[in-house]
């Protein structure tokens, strides 16, 4: 007996997938471009994927102070 498989819609696949950053990310409310400006603030904690070899860090908008967790970022600490 084969079973009929549906296809995924685009919502099931990027939570299937641990999201989009990009897409799950509201725009700034304070910046005129909507661009958040990202900076490290030193905080790090153990990666999901590889632990400390690979280390999440956070981050904050220097314009509204929303904070994120990043796998990768090539944001410049100042």
């Amino acid at each position: 007996m084969k079973t009929k498989r549906a296809p995924l819609s685009d919502d099931q696949l990027t939570n299937i997938s641990g999201g989009n950053f990009f897409d799950d990310l509201p725009d700034c409310p304070n910046s005129l471009d909507t661009w958040h400006q990202w900076k490290k603030t030193g905080v790090a904690r153990s990666g999901s994927i590889f632990g400390d070899l690979c280390p999440e860090v956070e981050l904050r908008c220097q314009k509204c102070g929303k904070t994120v967790w990043a796998k990768f970022s090539n944001v410049d600490s100042e």
